[in-house]
This record gives C-alpha cells, sequence and structure tokens, in this order.
C-alpha cells in the first residue's frame, strides 16, 4: 500500500508502475479526493481554533454576561 503523500509527489511514477502491473486506478480523482479532505481537515481546525478562542473568551467573562454569551 502507498502513502497518499508519496502519491501526491510521484503521480507519474504510480501511474506508470499501475500501468506496468495492469492494475486499474482512477489517480487523478483519488487526488482530487486526497486534496478534498486535506481542505476540509484543514477548514475543521481552523473552527475548532475559533471556538477554543470564543471559550477562552467566554471564560474571562463575569458570571451574568456568560449567560447571554451562551
Amino acid at each position: 500500500m502507498l502513502d497518499l503523500r508519496f502519491i501526491r509527489e510521484n503521480a507519474d511514477k504510480v501511474r506508470a508502475g499501475a500501468r506496468k502491473k495492469r492494475i486499474e486506478v482512477d489517480l487523478d480523482r483519488l487526488l482530487e479526493l486526497d486534496a478534498e479532505v486535506r481542505r476540509i481537515s484543514t477548514r475543521a481546525d481552523e473552527i475548532r481554533s475559533e471556538l477554543n478562542s470564543k471559550q477562552k473568551e467566554i471564560s474571562t467573562l463575569p458570571p451574568e454576561e456568560r449567560k447571554g454569551a451562551a
């Protein structure tokens, strides 16, 4: 099994190797899906970071202000 990073960096070699072994693979689709997963993962990390930041902000508010912030 090949690592996705290796496939990304060596797509032509992987294509040639698959052809040589007569393995059918839609490498372009695989790379598209990999890029989409990486984009979504990056966005999820950004949202998680924003959530953590907001939670820290809320935790510093006085109790009466926290009620309205939640």
